[in-house]
This record gives structure tokens, sequence and C-alpha cells, in this order.
């Protein structure tokens, strides 16, 4: 955890009640009178883990399907340099972010069309991780990946999408009719390193080798896995708009009485960050 993290969630202060009641306003107005009568009998549940739909191989029109990658011209460290991972190939190295060597044992490919009306759906724009939005060098340059993807912050795998705060972590703006996703996989589950950033490697399970469009290519070489490789870190992520308000109103009471689960105080420490970012 960086100095940053470690100041900023053990001394919950008043900015983050404001700013947690002013986005639980937002989500309230969103959600039904039923859905939001619900959400504020206060719970305390844990977060759920992330879950990825499948689909035909192929490309995909949206919104029916969603990426789980990073968009083409995303940089990943090798133990000589970063490249491009559209430039990798099966076998390349990389280094992980516990410094480890790792060959590449697949890599996937995603390609989706615009939508005949003309705008990309949530499920598949790309979100922008602004340089330094996680943290010093963190990423040293714009990350752009799905907002499914996962980064590995305060030990918790988290969805890109769980943290998007509008500034510094928010959809990108797309002007082109196709975009390109890729994703690695190694033997195991790890955090690789994408433009300075701790990004997951590739957790592939029977369900998901279908969604990309080489998927036939890893049916070839290894057959579908039997089940779901295990998760290197632990993983959490919001269920819906009831758990996220919940979330919010556990954050706004923790200057008075800190109750929040890891996944808030990650969201809420980049948020902070990104504050702290605009003010400088």
């Amino acid at each position: 955890m960086s100095e940053f993290s470690r100041r900023d969630s053990v001394r919950p202060d008043a900015r983050l009640s404001r700013r947690s009641l002013i986005a639980a306003a937002g989500i309230l107005t969103t959600l039904g009178p039923g859905a939001a009568s619900k959400a504020l009998a206060f719970s305390s549940s844990k977060p759920t883990k992330i879950k990825w739909e499948g689909g035909d191989p192929g490309k995909h029109d949206c919104p029916t399907k969603c990426a789980i990658c990073f968009l083409r011209g995303t940089r990943l460290l090798t133990p000589s340099g970063e490249v491009a991972i559209e430039d990798l190939k099966i076998a390349d190295l990389l280094l992980t972010e516990s410094g480890a060597i790792r060959p590449i044992r697949w890599i996937g490919r995603m390609t989706f069309e615009r939508s005949v009306e003309g705008t990309w759906s949530d499920e598949v724009r790309p979100v922008r991780v602004a340089r330094d939005a996680l943290g010093a060098g963190s990423p040293h340059r714009d990350l752009y990946v799905s907002r499914a993807h996962m980064i590995h912050l305060n030990g918790l795998l988290v969805p890109v999408g769980n943290l998007i705060n509008g500034r510094t972590i928010a959809y990108a703006d797309v002007d082109t009719d196709q975009l390109e996703y890729f994703h690695v996989e190694f033997e195991i589950h790890d955090v690789v390193v994408a433009e300075g950033a701790p990004c997951e490697s590739m957790r592939l399970g029977p369900q998901h080798v279908a969604s990309f469009d080489n998927g036939a290519e890893y049916v070839a070489l290894f057959g579908l896995p039997l089940h779901q490789a295990a998760a290197c870190a632990p993983t959490a992520s919001f269920n819906g708009g009831r758990s996220a308000l919940k979330s919010r109103l556990r954050s706004a009471l923790a200057p008075m009485i800190d109750i929040r689960h890891p996944l808030d105080v990650v969201r809420d420490e980049m948020e902070a960050r990104a504050q702290l970012l605009e003010a400088a």
C-alpha cells in the first residue's frame, strides 16, 4: 500500500463524508423507490465477486457482450522493457508485479464493432486510467482497459469500473468504429504490469473461451478448461446499485464510525487522490 493510501485510509474526514453523500444522492436518483428503500435498510454485507459473461466466438455487437481485456496499444512489462500487447506472442516472457518472470501461455483477442445506433455500450467502451491515478507513476501513462478488468490495489483485485470517478478514472471518448482488446494468460493467475500499473492476467473458465475471437485456437491447444483458475488475490466488486449505495453510506459515516469494507477504502482512496491531483 502506498504512503498516500495508508494516510488516507486511517484518517477519514469531512471531505470523504461529503463526497460520499453526493455520490449516494446520485445513485438514489437511478434506483426505483422500492430498490432505494431496500438499500437504505442499512447492511454491512460483503461485496460479491465479479461475474464474467461468456458468448459466441467472432466479432461481437454491442451491447450483448462485454470486454474483459487491455485495449490495443497497451504496453506490458517484459524483462527487456515494455511491449505493446498486440506485438506479444505465446511463450514471450512478462515481468509480474512481484518481480517473477512468467511465459505467456496464450493471448486472447476480442474485436467489437460499433452498434447501429452509433454509440458504444459501457460494457465495451474502454475506461481511461489517467497517469498517476493509482499512485505516483501508476500508471506512468494513460492506461485503457475494459471496465471489467481488475486492478490490484491494497491486496484486492477490483474491477476498474468500480473505481470510475469521472476525473482520473473515466470512460474514454472513442472515435472509431472498431475496438480491439487483448488479454494474456499464464499457467497460473497473476498480476502483470501494464503501463506501470498492476493489472490481472487472464483468468479463464470454460464459459469464457468462446468470448474470444480466437477461442478455437485455445481449444485446439489446450481443450476447454475444466474450471476457472484460482484467483491470485481476493476479488471484490459492487453488486449493483444497492450495493454501491450501501458502500457510499458506510463511507459517509466513516469520520464518525469507520465500518468501511476494504473495497470501500480502495474506492475512497482513488477519489481522494483524484482531488489531490486536481488541486496540484
